[in-house]
């Protein structure tokens, strides 16, 4: 950390930092962020598309009752700490363009797909790629209103709402109707 605190011209020890942490706002990590992405390169396509993976993961960290990442249950009796990684992952360039961390009690894959769908926009062609987990109609509502946003989303056949999507035939289901619209 020394190191990047004197690259970054920042004149404060590393232990300060450590010790004032939660006074930095998330927004100045994602700040931090956006600007470590902005010197990467992406020179990486697909046929002229850039391919962004979504897929949520699980991550551990140091024991704390208190924290709202504690989870506990009768399998693991003394609990334990975790949070819940949602990134977009550029697949042509190898760099995390965007990610959403939330606790692992209170994750919302679906809900993070849609904040970082929210908080971007793509000006040039995009594919999102995402696992089981993030099939939802809402989801697919949100892509279809992105510009420049194409989608494959993983789905379960089982899963409840999508049972539908299992059921269509595989064949071209667009065709031209005729109908008469009255008010009674």
């Amino acid at each position: 950390m020394a190191k990047e605190l004197h690259r970054a011209n920042i004149d404060v020890t590393p232990a300060a930092v450590s010790q004032r942490r939660a006074q930095i706002s998330p927004e100045t990590f994602r700040d931090v962020f956006q600007r470590f992405n902005t010197s990467c390169e992406d020179s990486g396509n697909f046929r002229s598309y850039r391919l962004l993976a979504v897929d949520g993961t699980s991550v551990n960290i140091p024991h704390n009752p208190n924290a709202p990442s504690f989870v506990q249950n009768e399998s693991v009796p003394n609990g334990y700490n975790q949070l819940h990684l949602n990134p977009f992952y550029d697949l042509c360039n190898k760099t995390f363009y965007d990610a959403l961390i939330q606790s692992e009690p209170q994750k919302d894959e679906i809900g993070a797909l849609i904040g970082m769908l929210k908080r971007n926009h793509f000006s040039e062609k995009t594919i999102i790629i995402a696992g089981r987990g993030y099939e939802s109609y809402n989801v697919m509502a949100h892509l279809l209103e992105k510009p420049n946003t194409d989608f494959l989303i993983r789905i379960k056949q089982s899963r409840s709402s999508m049972r539908e999507v299992a059921r269509l035939p595989m064949f071209e289901l667009d065709c031209d109707i005729t109908f008469i619209i009255t008010t009674t």
